[in-house]
């Protein structure tokens, strides 16, 4: 490589580092803060509250369920149940389908349908004696694989409690005898009727007053008995 390359690939080294530098100091010209300019938004500063003062913190208040169950809706959980109709029967003597049937479900031991291939967690459940009482009933339709694991239900749940009571409450109604609702804690006992007042003895009759005799007549000054004018 003679001198004539040599010195173009210089020249170009020292041209691209003369065009750098004079980016950066058009850069640095453009970007210079002014001064005098005016002042700026003043951020307003944090103020750190008293350590000491209470926080105040909101109260969420949880209806037992038991409650919420006292006021379901039979028509409401009818409606409800037209979801579940395609893997449930609801009427007496449905075979399986999907799911077991539901008919008398409520109070029944888990997992003691005839005919029906249960998960083994829902079998294990029936074999410990346990039955779909309303805790259960609303623990797993709330969420039925976190409730039990391992079960071959594929519905995710119900998370409103409203709408679970609302099931419950009609299916409780499909049985021959239905199981009693639960007694909701902090019900008042009902309220004895009030003692009928004593009465009261008849007012004695106010007396009459007694008649003021008539006064009487003036006497005649006449001796013939002829009253004076």
């Amino acid at each position: 490589m003679d001198g004539f390359e040599w010195n173009k690939i210089i020249g170009a080294v020292l041209g691209t580092a003369l065009f750098v530098m004079g980016i950066g100091f058009l850069a640095d010209w453009i970007y210079e803060p002014s001064e005098g300019a005016g002042g700026g938004f003043a951020l307003p500063e944090a103020t750190v509250g008293d350590a000491s003062a209470p926080v105040e913190v909101a109260v969420v208040e949880v209806v037992p369920f038991n409650t919420v169950l006292s006021m379901g809706s039979m028509e409401n959980g009818q409606r409800r149940a037209r979801s579940c109709a395609a893997c449930h029967t609801f009427e007496a003597g449905g075979g399986n389908k999907a799911g077991p049937p539901l008919f008398d479900a409520v109070g029944r031991v888990i997992g003691s349908v005839q005919g029906y291939s249960y998960s083994s967690a829902m079998a294990a459940e029936g074999e410990a004696g346990k039955v779909w009482d309303f805790e259960s009933l609303d623990g797993f339709l709330t969420s039925p694989k976190e409730y039990m694991a391992g079960t071959k239900m594929g519905f995710s749940g119900i998370r409103s409690a409203e709408d679970r009571a609302d099931l419950l409450v009609y299916m409780r109604s499909l049985s021959d005898n239905p199981v009693p609702l639960p007694a909701v804690e902090g019900a008042e006992a009902p309220m004895e009727a009030p003692e009928a007042p004593a009465e009261t003895p008849a007012e004695t009759p106010a007396e009459a007053p007694m008649e003021t005799p008539a006064e009487a007549a003036p006497a005649s000054d006449a001796g013939d008995g002829t009253p004076t004018q």
